[in-house]
């Protein structure tokens, strides 16, 4: 695994596993990779991230707990939590290679961080396979799954979720979780992507496969099945949780959502429960274009 990777070097994954494991660090934590950085900065193709699987029902990520201690005031980093990755400004490719019928499964994972955010603004994220992507994901044949039924799998931050009061309002709050990416800063392309059973929570914006998407970026999913997760935010959303503008472009079709619950928890301060908070069977809060086709909410 590794920890933070500065260098342009690519990061593929095939047949890679961990199980049974406790993944922590002060800042980003993922699962094999807790930060990777492309050589310029912007998504150089020769940095980049894949992972692949060519084994039938063999999980990537298995029983296992990927934490942000979250003390990363005093050394000015970011606080990000995935399931494989982290953080990275790299393209992220996930099932490019991986065959029909197959998957890179995550399975009763829990993805965490221990405080409710730092002092930067834009510096957050907790997804199932990335926390933050400041560059292009595109995945496919990805499932995501908790089969805890007395104990789901968990994204997001317990103490952030349960700021209500106005003595928290100093605090910052812990945005951005997904069952697949928490934040996205470039481009998301989902096709044939699984997510079920799990609890999102966090202070603003969570969805079934993407808690964000930044201002001027494209959501594509296709082929999506959302199923029994609880999403306990504002901003909410069976697919996304929200976008940051007028200028995204999202594209949902042949997707599936069901079985599934979306808290009404509030965004303001010491206000009642649901007062400006906006939850949808796909989209929780967006502007921009939308298009949608084959959709069914059950």
């Amino acid at each position: 695994m590794v920890k933070n990777s500065s260098s342009a070097a690519p990061v593929k994954l095939t047949d890679c596993r961990y199980v049974n494991s406790n993944i922590s660090a002060e800042a980003n934590a993922g699962g094999f990779v807790g930060k990777l950085v492309s050589n310029n900065g912007n998504g150089a193709s020769s940095s980049v991230f894949t992972a692949d699987m060519s084994q039938v029902s063999v999980p990537t990520g298995s029983n296992s707990t990927v934490r942000g201690t979250s003390l990363w005031e005093a050394n000015n980093e970011q606080c990000t939590v995935g399931g494989l990755v982290g953080l990275t400004n790299a393209p992220v490719i996930i099932g490019g290679a991986t065959e029909e019928g197959k998957s890179v499964k995550i399975q009763n994972v829990t993805a965490t961080s221990d405080k409710e955010d730092g002092g930067f603004a834009n510096a957050r994220g907790v997804g199932g396979i990335v926390g933050r992507a400041e560059y292009t994901v595109n995945a496919k044949h990805v499932l995501v799954e908790s089969t805890n039924v007395s104990s789901a799998a968990f994204f997001g931050s317990k103490v952030a979720s349960a700021q209500t009061i106005t003595s928290d309002e100093t605090r910052n709050r812990y945005k951005y979780v997904g069952g697949i990416v928490g934040y996205g800063g470039g481009d998301i392309d989902l096709d044939d992507c699984s997510v079920s059973g799990v609890l999102l929570e966090a202070r603003e914006f969570a969805g079934g496969s993407a808690g964000y998407i930044a201002d001027g970026k494209t959501f594509n999913g296709s082929n999506i099945e959302i199923d029994s997760i609880i999403v306990d935010a504002p901003f909410s959303g069976g697919v996304l949780g929200g976008s940051g503008g007028w200028s995204n472009a999202i594209s949902v079709s042949g997707t599936v959502v069901r079985n599934s619950t979306f808290k009404e928890k509030t965004s303001w301060w010491n206000a009642p429960e649901g007062r400006h908070s906006y939850s949808g069977g796909i989209i929780g809060d967006t502007k921009g274009s939308i298009g949608m086709s084959n959709i069914l909410i059950d």
